[in-house]
């Protein structure tokens, strides 16, 4: 995406992450920054937003997994009225998700969207419950579905994840006639060299045709 024309954000909790961020990202030829950010402190998420929002103009805040249990992460966010995307964690049910959804409504901000990346299933293993687009399109949000984080094998691989690609298409195909708003796939030009959850991206090639079939 960076590369693509957007711009990064990075958190760290000192200085040096956030130096190395930035300078990762320089670079790359990607435009953005490192930012120190304590997530267990509400002052700091603010103020954190407030300066990239005085950067940037403008932020898109995702609260990752455990972060839907954290009030103060949820409520900071909200009052950035910024739009909000809400990743469900793999060990909350889709109605555990409610909690999370008034926590920024009470801020008075109403730009939310839910994210739904599967449910732990046995070991090493997550389900995606479909029933579970319905109960949350209930409350008046977007509700996308990650496709690929679904599909991680989380530890499934020994000493790293997982993860299962070749059935992106099928649970995007089941999301979207589930009724789900948008659909998410991490996607990368060579998934096998990916620094991160590479094992269950998608190939940047396929991405396209995949999309346009999901369209039609």
């Amino acid at each position: 995406l960076g590369q693509a024309g957007a711009r990064v954000v990075g958190t760290a909790t000192r200085s040096e992450g956030a130096d190395s961020i930035s300078a990762y990202l320089e670079a790359q030829g990607i435009k953005g920054r490192g930012l120190i950010m304590d997530v267990s402190d509400g002052g700091s998420i603010e103020a954190g937003l407030k300066a990239v929002t005085a950067d940037f103009g403008g932020i898109t805040v995702r609260v990752n997994n455990a972060g839907g249990t954290r009030g103060n992460l949820l409520e900071a966010a909200g009052r950035s009225g910024a739009a909000v995307n809400i990743k469900k964690g793999q060990f909350m049910s889709p109605w555990d998700m409610r909690n999370a959804v008034e926590k920024i409504e009470k801020t008075g901000n109403r730009r939310i969207l839910i994210t739904e990346r599967g449910t732990t299933f046995g070991y090493n293993n997550l389900v995606v419950d479909m029933r579970g687009l319905a109960v949350m399109r209930e409350w008046g949000y977007p509700v996308v579905l990650d496709c690929t984080h679904a599909l991680q094998l989380p530890g499934g691989e020994g000493k790293k994840s997982g993860g299962q690609p070749r059935f992106i298409e099928t649970l995007a195909r089941a999301g979207v006639a589930a009724g789900a708003d948008g659909i998410f796939m991490e996607v990368h030009d060579h998934p096998e060299k990916a620094l991160s959850d590479g094992s269950s991206a998608l190939h940047l090639q396929s991405f396209g045709p995949l999309a346009r079939r999901l369209r039609d």
